[in-house]
């Protein structure tokens, strides 16, 4: 039987800039049983080679394996079959983390015999860093309104999550289907309320094109509602559906498609907006959606037919 407490995922690909600092943060963890496992998929730098001379300076620590012509969700599906701790979690490749992450993380798993266990985390830019403060969350349906849906600020229970074999969806959105399709099997939550992770953003990663990846990710929301319709489950969570598809088809997937150039940004949005309003076409009711009142959630509630193009147009205009 396995000693090792968590186990770290991390995908990898071209990353020989930041391996020293990403791997560094994992190797000098204050919690000892741990195993990092590290999942290239065909880097074209010299990232392998520096992950081979880490395992070979930390062949107890650290686990390598390359896998060809993969993506961030083949490396995360791969790592998963090689877990081997009580409980796991995701560090990327260009982030780092503090180096009492997953000791702090998994003390309080176990104090509360916790599914999933989550913390805040740090957006790191080039000149200040921002707190990010995940809501707490008690239940599946609290999960699915208040959930970030970042991996690596979280560690998951083996046995939940790895044993019910859901894996990561090939495409945009995987983090988002990973989490929601196993929300409804998570019975006890817990959080350590500090930031752990520097999710480290470099200018121009985060505006890239949309108009080739919007319809995949309408694809995996409408895999999501079929999920939970084979569960028997869309009607009980119907509420918590719907305001998440607001947030999803309204939110960044839209402020992004802002960008594009042309009749695809219409056809982008459209596509959003259609999406949401077949699924859910009475959301402007939701209770969730009108419990809020922040500037996020009234620009959700100002949309509407006449006006969604419109004002997508006047997001692009702004920086």
């Amino acid at each position: 039987m396995s000693n090792i407490k968590v186990s770290i995922i991390m995908p990898c690909y071209n990353a020989s800039k930041y391996l020293d600092k990403s791997l560094g943060s994992l190797i000098n963890q204050t919690l000892k049983d741990i195993e990092i496992i590290v999942v290239d998929d065909g880097s074209t730098d010299n990232s392998y080679e520096m992950l081979l001379d880490y395992q070979n300076r930390y062949p107890e620590l650290i686990k390598v394996f390359q896998i060809k012509k993969g993506n961030v969700s083949d490396a995360r599906n791969f790592g998963l079959s090689k877990v081997e701790g009580e409980y796991f979690g995701f560090l990327d490749s260009d982030d780092y983390c503090e180096l009492d992450t997953f000791e702090s993380l998994y003390v309080e798993a176990k104090a509360k015999d916790a599914d999933i266990c989550f913390a805040n985390y740090y957006c790191t830019y080039e000149d200040h860093e921002d707190l990010i403060v995940e809501p707490f969350y008690k239940n599946t349906k609290e999960m699915l309104v208040n959930v970030f849906t970042a991996l690596w600020n979280k560690i998951y229970k083996t046995s939940v999550f790895k044993d019910n074999g859901i894996t990561f969806s090939t495409s945009v959105n995987e983090d988002v289907m990973y989490l929601y399709m196993n929300a409804i099997n998570i019975k006890s939550f817990a959080k350590v309320d500090k930031a752990f992770v520097h999710y480290v953003i470099r200018q121009g990663s985060l505006m890239h094109a949309y108009d080739d990846k919007v319809k995949q990710i309408v694809i995996n929301w409408n895999t999501l509602y079929k999920y939970f319709k084979d569960k028997n489950l869309f009607d009980e969570y119907y509420d918590e559906l719907e305001y998440a598809t607001i947030k999803y088809m309204l939110g960044q997937p839209f402020k992004r498609a802002s960008k594009i150039k042309g009749k695809e940004r219409i056809n982008t949005i459209d596509m959003l907006w259609n999406n949401l309003n077949d699924n859910f076409p009475n959301w402007k009711n939701n209770k969730y959606l009108n419990s809020f009142n922040d500037n996020k959630h009234k620009f959700f509630k100002i949309l509407n037919k006449n006006n969604y193009r419109i004002l997508n147009r006047v997001l692009g205009l702004m920086k």
